[in-house]
């Protein structure tokens, strides 16, 4: 539930309600200017060691706003909402990819995450590499399997996002990666 979501991670609900406010524009009083140069220190005291483009007093209005937004349901309302857009890209991909592609890819099961993941069993890794370099010269930008496989011999098959495609348009997109897969 929600409730576990920001009771037991604070740290997680912070920093999406923190990107809510100050990189998102979702926060009326801190308006439509992002603060924060997204720029992460890899080591324990980075929130210490983060660079600030802004005065005190505006580090304490987002603070302020941050808390707002979890105290007042804005960042469980958000979640609520984003995971019913996401579920719906998600079928909309999974669908798409079994009924378009389903004779040249296997979509494994996927139950998180804004990714899916597709095997190409009759295809070798470079196979797969000229229908995404194909489909990236048609707009659709994937992601091969190769990239984050580690196993030995890596596996043919691919990526495909849903973060920040509008469902609207994944049909569009998987006819164009049909086209790249040739017929």
């Amino acid at each position: 539930s929600l409730t576990i979501f920001s009771k037991h991670l604070p740290h997680q609900a912070t920093q999406l309600a923190r990107a809510m406010v100050c990189q998102w524009g979702m926060s009326d009083k801190v308006g439509m200017v992002q603060y924060g140069d997204n720029n992460e220190y890899v080591f324990l005291g980075r929130e210490m060691m983060r660079s600030k483009d802004y005065s005190e007093q505006k580090a304490q209005e987002i603070d302020n706003e941050v808390k707002r937004f979890i105290d007042e349901g804005y960042l469980a309302r958000h979640v609520r909402k984003m995971r019913q857009v996401y579920q719906v890209r998600h079928r909309l991909l999974r669908t798409g990819l079994r009924d378009l592609l389903g004779d040249r890819l296997e979509v494994l099961p996927s139950a998180a995450g804004l990714h899916l993941t597709a095997l190409a069993p009759g295809l070798t890794c470079a196979g797969i590499d000229a229908a995404l370099h194909r489909a990236e010269a048609a707009g659709a930008e994937l992601q091969p399997l190769s990239m984050y496989d580690v196993g030995s011999p890596r596996r043919a098959g691919l990526v495909p996002g849903y973060g920040a495609i509008p469902a609207e348009r994944i049909e569009e997109g998987l006819m164009v990666l049909r086209r790249c897969f040739g017929p």
